[in-house]
């Protein structure tokens, strides 16, 4: 298949809205701005499969590379072969993160928003994004 095939594929099922799933988060924004740019495709599913959207292996090494400078974590290859779509590696780069945070710190946190009313706790999240 050549690009233009590839691309013209990928805007048919990406209309369909039963298949079409927006980015749903912070990580998967960015996730998205980068495989866009590497793809050179606009519109991509978070579970769109970057192999079949004429990803190749030069190009996963390049976002390893700027999953490691914009997330600050290292995933291996390994888990970026196994994470083929956008949910699956916002999901790994999260798991990443927490495995790299001192427990002492997310204890802490987590008795601060704990004290949060309903309130003060729903303000917090939707400033954070979350």
């Amino acid at each position: 298949l050549g690009s233009d095939s590839i691309h013209a594929e990928v805007a048919a099922r990406s209309e369909t809205p039963e298949t079409f799933v927006p980015p749903r988060g912070p990580v998967e924004e960015k996730l998205f701005e980068m495989w866009r740019e590497f793809l050179k495709i606009d519109k991509i599913s978070v579970h769109d499969n970057f192999f079949e959207l004429g990803g190749h292996s030069l190009l996963l090494i390049q976002i390893e590379n700027r999953i490691q400078k914009v997330f600050q974590v290292e995933l291996t290859l390994r888990i970026l072969f196994n994470a083929t779509t956008i949910a699956e590696m916002s999901k790994a780069i999260s798991a990443k993160q927490v495995e790299q945070e001192d427990p002492t710190e997310i204890a802490r946190m987590i008795a601060e928003l704990q004290e949060l009313s309903p309130a003060e706790l729903e303000a917090y999240l939707e400033a954070e994004a979350i």
